[in-house]
């Protein structure tokens, strides 16, 4: 494996722990990341714990909008195509404007209903 797959692995390894970890999410490195396929994201979120399909780059070249368009033409229906990837050392990511205030608006949503439900 090359010193530039070996990148690509650790850091999708790494978001599938994270995702894991905080969320509970039962996310796996897809094994045939990086092996030609464009229409497979790099990690495979089978039981869709998470609303994003996910692409990851670990570039010293950021290429946000190539990243972009990739994983949107890789992303299944109903589903976030987000770009995560590694920027001087700061794991960030991208996703569509749209989804973000989409996810905010169920954040406030759901905050409200528990607020709701906690008063007597």
């Amino acid at each position: 494996m090359s010193v530039s797959s070996d990148k690509g692995v650790s850091l999708e390894n790494h978001i599938a722990k994270t995702l894991q970890k905080k969320l509970g999410a039962r996310v796996t490195r897809d094994k045939r990341s990086g092996a030609g396929s464009h229409q497979k994201m790099d990690l495979n979120d089978y039981f869709q714990d998470t609303p994003f399909d996910i692409e990851a780059k670990n570039h010293k070249t950021v290429a946000i909008k190539e990243w972009m368009r990739q994983a949107k033409a890789g992303a299944s229906m109903n589903r976030v195509p987000t770009v995560v990837f590694n920027a001087d050392d700061d794991i960030l990511a991208c996703l569509p404007f749209d989804a973000l205030v989409d996810l905010a608006v169920q954040i406030r949503d759901l905050t409200a209903e528990l607020k709701d439900l906690r008063t007597p």
